[in-house]
């Protein structure tokens, strides 16, 4: 049996490969960047707030409840998503 260590670029080449290599049914034993796969979505959580902090600038104004043009019915302001 011949081994081959490959190192992918970072943890999304990683999952490719990983995929790749499951569907050819090749064994492989991961030496790092072994990933829990109930972990993705609290990942993906991170990303999309990550992302969502960029689109508002440090100087962004502040909105007072009389500059609202159309109401929304169903916005609650006491919402929190917890997690």
């Amino acid at each position: 049996m011949t081994s081959l260590i490959i190192t992918p670029a970072d943890k999304h080449e990683y999952i490719l490969l990983k995929e790749m290599l499951e569907k050819m049914k090749i064994n492989f034993k991961p030496l790092e960047y072994d990933i829990d796969d109930s972990n993705e979505d609290e990942e993906w959580y991170r990303f999309a707030m990550m992302n969502f902090a960029r689109t508002y600038s440090d100087d962004e104004p502040e909105y007072t409840s009389d500059m609202i043009k159309e109401p929304n019915p169903d916005y609650d302001p006491n919402f929190h998503f917890n997690k």
